[in-house]
């Protein structure tokens, strides 16, 4: 799995995370992985940015902000979400709900 998917796949289930937490509470889940207001978060994202971009200016889309907070993670922590994912979409096609 790519990161642009692992980012795709992140983002979608944070969208449906997000909506259901929302409906339920007052204060919902975090949209992004990682706080950009720690001071070395932040300038750890300009400078991602200025490499990406050229210029720090103009934020990111949000599939080019979870590859930021990809690129953030260990290997460990990346194989542990591919895996997460891989389990989700075999539980999605899985031959126990194709049967009426």
């Amino acid at each position: 799995m790519t990161r642009k998917e692992l980012a795709a796949e992140i983002l979608q289930e944070r969208s449906e995370m997000f909506a259901k937490s929302a409906r339920r509470e007052r204060n919902p889940l975090p949209y992004y992985l990682l706080n950009l207001s720690h001071p070395t978060m932040h300038q750890l994202y300009d400078n991602w940015r200025i490499a990406k971009k050229g210029q720090a200016r103009f934020p990111p889309s949000d599939i080019e902000r979870t590859e930021f907070e990809l690129e953030m993670l260990s290997d460990i922590a990346l194989k542990a979400l591919e895996q997460h994912f891989q389990e989700k979409s075999t539980k999605k096609v899985s031959p126990s709900r194709l049967q009426p």
